[in-house]
């Protein structure tokens, strides 16, 4: 077994700005975050994080895990919670738009 876990996520990047000090937009960045694993247990593992005891634990039994044992994993687990938060602001989206026709 590895001794690292794995989590993917992305965030905002700043392309700067230009001489005229116009913003030149941001772009989307994916990368992963790489956990030691401290403990395994017969549900999972505890994971180093940086919380108040140092420490996470993933239950390997759970289908929603915050981090994998293996890239591809975490992959798939990445591109899952982008959907259903696609879904969700999309409905978001489409309740503003109907308040909007209310008025």
């Amino acid at each position: 077994m590895s001794d690292k876990c794995y989590r993917y996520n992305y965030h905002l990047v700043s392309n700067g700005i230009d001489q005229f000090d116009d913003d030149l937009g941001s772009r989307v960045e994916i990368y992963h975050s790489v956990y030691k694993i401290l403990k395994y247990t017969p549900c999972g593992f505890w994971i180093e994080y940086c919380n108040k005891s140092g420490k996470k634990f993933i239950n390997t039994k759970m289908i929603k895990q915050f981090a994998h044992r293996n890239k591809t994993d975490a992959k798939v687990a990445f591109k899952k919670r982008k959907e259903k938060q696609l879904i969700i602001m999309r409905m978001a989206i489409e309740n503003i738009e109907l308040s909007l026709k209310m008025i």
